[in-house]
């Protein structure tokens, strides 16, 4: 490629128009790669609705349609049966109560409370929170016993004499895994 020649020294030589030729794209590095995929995208956001119009005309199987995700749940406190909220609860209390960790708020307990579930078809399946601790994969993996087990205590066997220490390795479970709700 000829370099032109310019009087000007504060000109590097470069023109945008050079990438588009073979050399430039060669030259370029990563910048052709990435010049190419902004082309390619701003295409799509210019020219999506017309090329779905015309992939539903010739290709109507390759078209997602009809898919309704609105679904008839109710509130999340209205979900939940008792079995789910004393575990939610009693969960919350023991780390409130004996560590002062707090990650549930007082207005979310009182819903969860007040909750009412009054449709059985509405109960949250499986698992109902994001808690790892009420997956029973975990539960086994961690040898956890929930806050909610009437025998927590009796269940639990340690090394020590002590009994008033039993569920403290479950409550050391439940403390690692929300570090981050914990305070200064």
């Amino acid at each position: 490629m000829a370099k032109r020649q310019t009087s000007d020294p504060f000109l590097a030589e470069h023109y945008w128009y050079e990438v588009f030729t073979f050399d430039g794209m060669l030259g370029s590095g990563p910048a052709c790669g990435l010049l190419f995929c902004f082309l390619l995208y701003f295409s799509f956001l210019v020219a999506h609705r017309p090329l779905s119009y015309c992939l539903g005309k010739c290709c109507k199987w390759a078209m997602i349609e009809d898919i309704e995700i609105d679904e008839d749940i109710d509130a999340y406190p209205n979900c939940l049966d008792d079995d789910d909220k004393e575990w939610t609860v009693q969960e919350e209390m023991n780390m409130r109560n004996c560590y002062t960790l707090k990650c549930i708020s007082d207005e979310t307990i009182q819903e969860i409370y007040a909750g009412h579930l009054k449709k059985p078809d509405m109960h949250l399946q499986g698992v109902h929170t994001y808690d790892l601790l009420r997956n029973p994969i975990y539960i086994k993996e961690f040898q956890y016993f929930a806050a909610s087990d009437a025998d927590r205590e009796s269940v639990i066997a340690d090394d020590d004499r002590t009994e008033d220490n039993d569920a403290s390795q479950s409550d050391l479970v439940r403390i690692c895994l929300n570090l981050g709700y914990l305070d200064k």
